[in-house]
């Protein structure tokens, strides 16, 4: 119940809306995952707010970011950083998604971000699995 929760809270805006192709590339996806992982490493939620779209910024403020990933730390084990972007994925008139694999104590959730064609975050989710 409490992975549907934070799936529903981090699942805010996955997909955004555009007509173009991806302007971006994996190679800048993948850096840009890593950066985010090290952000979350060091509770940096400013920084990763900074990195969203106007959408995600509106729906998901640092403040409120901070109090899921404290539930996150609390509910899975302390955030111990990333094994790296296991996937890139092309997503058609929307952007790129990343998974990567994030160590949270002694347990495993997939880490998924979405970066539009403006080369910012439209959606990020944990999830117990890869989507």
């Amino acid at each position: 119940m409490r992975i549907i929760i934070l799936n529903s809270l981090f699942c805010l805006y996955l997909f955004g809306c555009s007509s173009k192709q991806p302007s971006i590339n994996s190679s800048y996806a993948t850096k840009l995952s890593d950066t985010i992982s090290i952000l979350l490493k060091e509770e940096k939620f400013d920084e990763i707010c900074n990195l969203f779209d106007n959408n995600m910024r509106s729906q998901l403020s640092k403040e409120k970011f901070a109090a899921i990933w404290a539930q996150l730390n609390t509910q899975y084990g302390k955030y111990s950083g990333s094994k790296g972007v296991s996937q890139v994925e092309n997503l058609p008139d929307i952007g790129i998604r990343t998974i990567q694999n994030c160590q949270f104590g002694d347990k495993e959730l997939y880490l998924s971000l979405v970066i539009n064609n403006q080369n910012k975050i439209s959606g990020i989710f944990f999830s117990p699995q890869k989507q």
